[in-house]
């Protein structure tokens, strides 16, 4: 049911590097949790056996027949199946350097079991996985990636469903760690386009969520009209996801008029719109109040003037690729603006990505779609997105995107509405109406001009800049009572081994690791002599199981030894899964327990994380109760006499956890990049998963710290 290498092309790779377990300095190398993965779904086969693509023997390898006459053992099938996994190893981490992308050792391992199951074509950056990654995962959604793993799920044509359970257990893997390998969490949607065209006939679903944008079909000569079930209903956008469906596509016949040449309807902005105006529109400012002489500007359209009072505005949203012209090459400032077209421009300017519009569907649906799944605008509300918007409707729609709840102060300013929306715009800036006769209008029934909505946005871009972040592809307020960082994030900078430093010679600046047990033995001496000052060893952690039982590392008393005697500074960590306060206080009193006869120069710090591993402990975690249990760990830590800290990574801090109390201690931020962004303080970062250090086998944790402990 694979696509390997043959034996003889498998050879001839492992001829040109020599020997197996070859990955360049500072690449990736699978884990051996993927060995027990492919061996628990390969069928071990200790004779070769042909199953109609060719002759495999073990777990699942391309062999000769006649090589194996005696057959081959488990451990001989092992060592087998290891030697193709540093092959297929060097083909994804020579994508990866191909194309500047950095992964976790989740996601490489779940590429690297695509591998091993398909050989390194499904790379092709013309396939959607390997786009996602080069385009940038944070432009898509967990539905679409673990929808174009599901893609790959096909034998001699067929969706298999022993490949399809695979391939939702590597997608587990790479959106959320998931080690388990479960199968859990994902409802599939197979798709018969009945005689039309469709990118693809699986998709994935969250089991229990939202069919937020359902796929489309295309048809010469047809519009497509739905997707039927099986018992005759029709599937909507916005239905819930109850279970695993299949469904066909429903087609009606296009009339005449409305084909284009290649028999499909026609599609695009040009026919969105209503026809130019061609008087130049210079002094009506719509929504505007009057404003200063604007700057000499280019003239991007022929019918914008660079001294009309929307210009700047048109110029700069052009720019940011949020508004555009027709095909003609005029921007048609005084069109009125419709639904699809409000939807796109405002969801953009709210700092959301783009949205796809799926095959046969109107060019805005996708947007459309999104605004229904972040409840902006009622399911079945809008139904036409070539109707044109009004004012009124307009306020409503960005008040919703900037999540404004009404006004602060209760009074408009407007003398024809007090619609709560209209006034919470006013007071946050981005609405300011019309005056006429001493009198602020906002005419809340009229249409919007383009030109009008273009300064509309630009305010927009500007609310969200200093009131929003983006993480994992959800927005969250950002809290003016946190403490900022404090750094100069353009002087971050990383050398050619990927170290990261910070380029302020009036700021201390220490380079460290962390390590436990999965480093295995360390030579520390080896280790300082790299360049490193400090390690954070982690003596204990408790099991993510029902139960949760502790545990001490094994290796926390030679790493504890080893880098004193090394000369190096080191705290600890404990890894924590404890779900109430008492467990909590169990921890640091293990913590604290395995720290006697020990010195520390840096802090002992509380890793709590999350593990969506089924049947985990924290796969649902009370974000409160583990608000508390940082509490209850620090105060144990603190009233021993060492210095406490806390570890969270972007999503925890931005969305999960309450900041002012996290804040109350010093702070270990986990985030793997070497460009600096994070807005919140911060004493120490964990900026890299796959480091390499001399001294220790395989890939390490790379740290920098910035307070003198």
């Amino acid at each position: 049911m694979k696509r390997l290498l043959s034996l003889l092309l498998a050879a001839v790779i492992l001829l040109s590097f020599g020997t197996a377990g070859f990955a360049a300095s500072g690449d990736m190398h699978w884990s051996d949790a993927l060995v027990t993965y492919l061996e628990r779904e390969e069928d071990f086969s200790a004779q070769p056996y042909n199953d109609g693509t060719g002759w495999y023997i073990g777990y699942g390898c391309a062999c000769v027949p006649e090589d194996w006459p005696d057959g081959i053992t488990r451990e001989e099938a092992e060592q087998q199946l290891k030697d193709l996994l540093d092959i297929f190893n060097e083909d994804v981490n020579a994508f990866l350097r191909r194309n500047g992308i950095s992964v976790n050792q989740a996601q490489f391992d779940a590429m690297c079991a695509m591998t091993y199951n398909f050989g390194p074509n499904w790379m092709n950056q013309k396939n959607r996985l390997p786009s996602y990654l080069i385009q940038g995962l944070e432009n898509f959604t967990e539905q679409e990636i673990a929808s174009a793993f599901a893609t790959w799920s096909h034998f001699n044509g067929e969706i298999h469903g022993g490949l399809l359970r695979r391939r939702i257990a590597e997608a587990n893997l790479f959106l959320y760690g998931d080690y388990s390998f479960s199968y859990s969490g994902w409802s599939w949607l197979l798709t018969n386009a009945n005689g039309g065209e469709q990118e693809s006939d699986i998709y994935l679903y969250r089991t229990g969520e939202h069919y937020l944008t359902l796929p489309r079909a295309t048809r010469a000569g047809y519009q497509f009209s739905g997707w039927q079930r099986s018992d005759g209903q029709m599937l909507y956008d916005g239905d819930t996801v109850t279970g695993n469906l299949s469904v066909g596509a429903l087609w009606s016949v296009l009339p005449e008029a409305d084909r284009t040449e290649s028999g499909d309807a026609p599609a695009g902005e040009e026919r969105v719109f209503q026809p130019a105006d061609p008087e130049e529109e210079t002094a009506d400012a719509g929504l505007l109040a009057q404003r200063e002489e604007p700057l000499v500007l280019p003239r991007k359209f022929p019918d914008v003037s660079p001294q009309s009072w929307y210009a700047a505005y048109v110029n700069d949203l052009t720019d940011r690729g949020i508004l555009n012209g027709y095909e003609d090459g005029t921007f048609r400032p005084r069109s009125s603006v419709t639904w699809g077209e409000a939807l796109k421009l405002i969801l953009r300017a709210a700092g959301f990505p783009e949205r796809s519009a799926p095959e046969g569907g109107h060019w805005a649906s996708g947007y459309r779609s999104f605004a229904v799944g972040r409840q902006y605008i009622a399911y079945g509300s809008v139904n036409d997105l070539n109707a044109v918007i009004t004012r009124d409707e307009i306020s409503a729609l960005c008040a919703a995107a900037l999540e404004l709840r009404g006004s602060e102060t209760g009074a408009s300013p407007f003398d024809d509405t007090e619609a709560p929306d209209t006034v919470a715009l006013y007071e946050a800036g981005i609405l300011e109406g019309s005056l006429e006769d001493g009198k602020r209008l906002f005419k809340g029934s009229d249409n919007i001009t383009r030109a009008e909505i273009s300064a509309v946005l630009a305010r927009m871009g500007d609310y969200v800049d200093e009131h929003f972040v983006f993480v994992s592809g959800q927005r969250a307020s950002i809290d003016p009572n946190l403490r900022r960082n404090p750094y100069d994030s353009t002087l971050f900078q990383a050398d050619a081994a990927g170290r990261l430093n910070y380029l302020d010679d009036s700021q201390l600046v220490r380079r460290g690791i962390d390590v436990s047990y999965y480093q295995g033995d360390i030579d520390w001496e080896r280790v300082a002599a790299d360049g490193i000052d400090f390690a954070i060893i982690r003596c204990g952690f408790r099991g993510y199981g029902t139960e949760g039982r502790m545990h001490v590392d094994e290796n926390f008393y030679d790493n504890m030894r080893g880098a004193r005697a090394a000369g190096l500074d080191v705290g600890v960590y404990f890894f924590s899964q404890a779900v109430t306060v008492a467990e909590a206080k169990e921890e640091a009193a293990m913590a604290l327990e395995l720290l006697r006869g020990f010195e520390l120069q840096y802090p002992v710090v509380f890793d709590w994380e999350q593990v969506n591993s089924a049947g985990s402990r924290t796969a649902s975690p009370n974000w409160k109760m583990v608000c508390d249990c940082i509490d209850a760990f620090c105060a144990e830590i603190s009233a021993a006499g060492y210095t406490p800290m806390a570890y969270f990574n972007k999503a925890m801090s931005y969305l999960r956890l309450d900041m002012e109390r996290v804040q109350a201690y010093d702070g270990w931020l986990a985030w793997y990049n070497t460009n600096m962004d994070f807005l919140y303080d911060f004493q120490m970062w964990q900026y890299s998963s796959t480091g390499s250090v001399d001294g220790i086998k395989g890939n390490v944790d790379m740290n920098i710290c910035l307070k003198q402990y």
